[in-house]
């Protein structure tokens, strides 16, 4: 063999710099047997991330440590309870008031953390082999007599790669290309656009995150301070749960509309909500308890909301 194809690389494509199209860049340069060349190809102009509070199970942890990222991220998480009580579920659509329904117990809980500081921690990982390519996005791509696959961008140029692999998010172009693109024998055509696009669930998730310092001092006594809570109720739920080692508050309102389950959307997925624009979140709770209503309304005062449509391909 010549010291030129000796010198060649095995090359990796990665669609989106996300959380895991982050973690995959990682894990591939600590455990490919060769030398690989690994590009990971982002739409927008840096990276960034959507949302606010994420947790690790135990299982992902494990992966952490065998990824040399456990400590770092210990370090930013809130510790789980000694007590080993987890996460609070309160009956929470009464009017005249809210009562615990139950709380669970689990021996072994995870890790939670801004997303924020997850992608930052990924970020000072990301190996040596690794090239972070910015405001790229894929169209479409397709296979190269050779063997190879060339991609093709918004902003007309192309790349190659040996292997590509689809971490773009709820509207894919790499999942799109490759059902679009699959042999008619493999697949029933009447459900390629099933396959390839992005259908809306009918559901919509209000997210927030404030200092917990400041529901205390309106609400000393306030049950979201002390661990993660569900604010329970039909069609309709709250969750609070505590990251930045339980300095902050993240709030989840959930509100699902079965009626709009399996249409198309072809707006925002995630989009901000300015503070002048949360009377919509509290129309929603106005037949939850008031303990529940109060929660949402001091979460409103402290944070800009964030909406997302979930998908049916997350």
């Amino acid at each position: 063999m010549s010291s030129s194809s000796a010198a060649l690389k095995f090359r990796v494509a990665i669609c989106g710099a996300g959380i895991g199209g982050l973690v995959l860049a990682i894990a591939i340069e600590k455990f490919a047997q060769r030398n690989v060349q690994i590009d990971v190809y982002e739409s927008r102009d840096a990276i960034t991330t959507a949302g606010a509070g994420i947790s690790i199970a135990l299982r992902a942890t494990e992966i952490m440590r065998e990824l040399g990222m456990y400590e770092e991220i210990f370090g930013v998480s809130t510790k789980p309870p000694s007590s080993g009580l987890g996460p609070l579920f309160r009956k929470s659509d009464i009017p005249e008031g809210g009562f615990k329904w139950f709380q669970r117990i689990i021996r072994q809980q995870g890790l939670s953390m801004t997303r924020q500081d997850l992608v930052d921690i990924l970020k000072q990982h990301l190996p040596a082999s690794c090239t972070v390519h910015f405001n790229k996005r894929l169209t479409t791509y397709n296979k190269q007599p050779a063997g190879s696959i060339a991609l093709h961008f918004t902003d007309d140029s192309v790349a190659t790669t040996d292997v590509l692999i689809g971490a773009d998010g709820i509207r894919s172009s790499v999942r799109k290309t490759l059902f679009e693109t699959m042999d008619r024998g493999l697949i029933n055509s009447s459900k390629i656009a099933h396959y390839a696009d992005a259908y809306w669930t009918g559901a919509l998730i209000y997210r927030a995150m404030f200092l917990v310092e400041k529901l205390l001092k309106m609400d000393p006594n306030n049950v979201a301070s002390k661990g993660s809570v569900f604010f329970c109720g039909k069609g309709k739920h709250i969750v609070s749960y505590l990251v930045s080692q339980g300095t902050l508050i993240g709030v989840v309102a959930y509100v699902a509309d079965k009626q709009k389950a399996g249409t198309p959307f072809e707006g925002r997925w995630v989009s901000v909500i300015a503070r002048g624009a949360v009377c919509a979140l509290r129309v929603l709770v106005k037949r939850k308890s008031s303990e529940t209503r109060a929660f949402v309304a001091r979460a409103c005062a402290f944070a800009v909301l964030f909406a997302r449509r979930i998908s049916s391909k997350t």
